[in-house]
């Protein structure tokens, strides 16, 4: 899942109501929205790893 689909309206609320742990690709291309995403909505990343040269991916969790 590409981080974009976090920012649909609709997503939003379930996340904030649910808080739940996230895994996600991001592309490269998209690691400062990204970053901008998880500090805004109160996340941490978890871990991370890089499977290809374009994307990596996260374990994100809503910070208590």
């Amino acid at each position: 899942m590409e981080y974009q689909i976090l920012s649909k309206k609709e997503k939003q609320k379930i996340i904030h109501k649910y808080k739940p742990n996230i895994f996600i690709e991001v592309n490269d291309s998209n690691l400062e929205g990204f970053n901008r995403w998880i500090r805004e909505n109160n996340y941490v990343i978890l871990d991370m790893f890089r499977r290809y040269e374009t994307n990596q991916n996260f374990l994100i969790s809503w910070r208590q």
